[in-house]
Formats: structure tokens, sequence, C-alpha cells
């Protein structure tokens, strides 16, 4: 079913999916609980509507038919079966048929149905096979994805790495990025000078570009990219080098300088964290959870601009804000150890100001971060 234009509207800034198509999970009198893939509502009757049979409606309906279990010998290895959530269930049921062997399509279009919940009563066989395909495709719309990283890079084990270029880092220009095969939650997942714990290699052609794949991965979408299987809801697991090579680089050029910078700052505060006796470690802890929680803003807003747009939120704007007013205060303040304490003292102070329009942002984040996140776990684990 569907929600009138109203009701739809009431609810558009809870949810992450664009489509109006909802399941009846329970009527009470006049009003019913309906559900999509990010909200639970109770709406009136009347403002719940039929879904037409017009390939615009009822585009994102699927066929997800029950399949029966196969006969497999010992040495057999079990078929695996993948559903096509983006094939339009009409076409699908071309290819399926009743014990008559006429075609469901031709069914339907016999007994001249209109709406999606005439087939499900009228075809008991289809009512429970007939599936929404939820998607957040419309959110990507704006941003820059540079393609699969197998596609921009070369992706290998660290064993064909070592054939190829003698473990070393730069040949002819390209930068190695080393990658763990155990994601961890609490722990990068890849580096460009970590040679110790790794088990794949990133070629890159160019520095800049391999910095910001860094950045990307250990970022929390990053690492549910590049987790094979994703379970429990936790960033742990393990990857390989095709899921590696499928991961999508999302970017945005007029944005690339403030990310490398944030990837600095974090590089930087962990470097001085491992220095025994410099400092009370604990005291960065709060700010280096700030920039990891940064980083993470960022990518979903390159990942998906209309959500953070819809909810005015501008982590991206801000940030570079705040990097271009610091830069013009302090000049390459990363290759220096007292520079880079005066960027940062200047940069707390600044975003503890009243009024920030960088912390403001992040504290409405908040507001937003589990939905999103939910949606966006689901997604990622679908499409992979």
């Amino acid at each position: 079913m569907k929600l009138c234009n109203g009701c739809l509207e009431r609810i558009s800034r809870k949810r992450i999916f664009s489509q109006n198509l909802f399941r009846i999970m329970e009527v009470d009198g006049l009003s019913a609980k309906v559900s999509s893939g990010d909200i639970d509502v109770q709406f009136p009757v009347k403002d719940i509507l039929p879904v037409k049979i017009d390939g615009v409606e009822d585009r994102d309906i699927y066929y997800d038919p029950v399949v029966t279990a196969s006969v497999v010998g010992i040495s057999q290895e079990m078929p695996v079966f993948k559903r096509d959530r983006g094939e339009y269930y009409l076409n699908a049921l071309k290819r399926s048929f009743n014990d008559e062997h006429v075609s469901y399509y031709d069914i339907i279009r016999s007994k001249n149905l209109s709406f999606v919940h005439e087939i499900q009563q009228q075809i008991p066989k289809l009512r429970n096979d007939l599936k929404i395909h939820y998607h957040i495709t419309g959110l990507f719309s704006g941003s820059r994805p540079l393609g699969r990283l197998g596609d921009l890079t070369l992706v290998m084990t660290y064993a064909t790495y070592k054939k190829m270029h003698n473990i070393q880092a730069n040949i002819g220009g390209k930068v190695a990025i080393y990658v763990k095969g155990v994601i961890k939650e609490t722990e990068d997942v890849a580096s460009l000078f970590d040679k110790e714990r790794f088990k794949y290699v990133v070629v890159c052609s160019d520095k800049g570009m391999a910095r910001y794949i860094v950045f990307l991965m250990n970022s929390p979408i990053g690492k549910l990219l590049l987790i094979r299987d994703f379970k429990n809801n936790r960033l742990n697991g393990t990857t390989n080098v095709e899921t590696i090579k499928k991961m999508p680089v999302y970017y945005i050029e007029k944005f690339n300088a403030s990310c490398l910078c944030l990837q600095d700052i974090i590089d930087c505060l962990k470097s001085i964290k491992r220095i025994p006796g410099i400092i009370d470690v604990k005291s960065l802890n709060p700010y280096l959870s700030f920039f990891e929680r940064l980083r993470s803003a960022l990518v979903l807003e390159m990942m998906l601009p209309q959500f953070f747009q819809k909810r005015n939120l501008k982590i991206l704007d801000s940030w570079k804000n705040e990097v271009d007013k610091l830069n013009g205060e302090v000049k390459e303040p990363m290759n220096d150890m007292g520079k880079f304490a005066e960027f940062l003292s200047k940069l707390i102070n600044s975003l503890m100001t009243k009024g920030n329009e960088l912390t403001e942002n992040m504290m409405k984040l908040k507001l937003y971060t589990k939905e999103l996140l939910n949606a966006a776990n689901k997604k990622i684990k679908e499409e992979k």
C-alpha cells in the first residue's frame, strides 16, 4: 500500500528511503499500522491507498518466491540463489508458472487487475512472494563516485605484491596502501606506513589519492564496505581482494584538501599517543574521538548528500571553512610539531566558541546518526 501525500510529507524528515510503499502490519478499527524499511507508523485507514500496477507506483516491488531445497551430493557444492531486487516483479512473473504452466503475468492480465493488493488477494500463491525493494539510490544524487576501487587502483595480496614490487612502498611514483585482512571496529584498517600487520595491498599512482583512500577506508562506512559478511551490527569481520576491489570511492574534489587535513590530524594525534611520557594520553582521547566522528560524518555526507541537505546539515562546508581559516593563520602545520600544536589549539578554541557552525552541525547530526547508519548498513549489506 502507499500513503496519501500529506501523510508522506509528515514523516519525510524521519525517513531514509524515498519509496512510497508500505506493508500493512495490523488494522485497528479506523486506523492501521504500516511499516517500511525505515519506519513504523499509524495512520487513519482513509489515508492508506492502493498501489497501481503501472510500472511507476509499483516499480520497486520485486518477485521473491520460496526456492525449494536442492538435492546435493557429498562432494557437490550447495547452489547459491541470489535474488535480483532491482528486477520489476511483472517481468519476473513472465518466467514463473502455475501448475497448468500458465505464467502468472498472463493470469494477472487476464483478470484485468489494477492494484497490487488485488494480485495478492486473487492469486494466493503470490501473496507472500511480492517484496518491496527499499533503496537509497536517490540519496546518492549529487555525490562524486569515482568508481570501484579495483578500477582505480591495483588490489592484490601481500604475496603477489612481494613478487611484483619486492616490498617497496614507492616504485615509479606508485604508492602502496597496506590493508588488514581482519577488520576491527576500534582499529584502523588501512595505512601508508604500517607494514607489519597487513594482508592486502592497494597500489595507487597518486599519493594524494592514496591518502584519501586511507581516509575513506578507516571511516565506519569504509569498514562496512570492506567487511565480507557483515553481522550483528558490529564493524568486526574479514575482507578479501574481491571485496576491496568492489569498494565504491565517493569523492568531491572541493573537499579533498580538508578531508586530508582531518586524516593528518588523526594520524598526528595517534602518533603523539604512542610517544611514551610526552603527554597524558588520556587527555587526547576526547579530541581524537571527535575528529574520528567528524571523519565519519564527512564520508556520510559525500555518500548521501540529499539526506544532509534535507535536514540542513552542512558538515563538509563547515569543516572546510574551519580548515581554510586556520591554514591562513598557521602555515604548513603538519610539518612541525610546534606548528601542529598551535594549529590544534586554535582549532579547538574555535570549535568551543559559542555558535560555531561545525560544532552545531555535529550536534544536530547526533539526532539522525542511528537511523542513517542503520539504513546505510542495511543497504550496503544488501548490495554486496
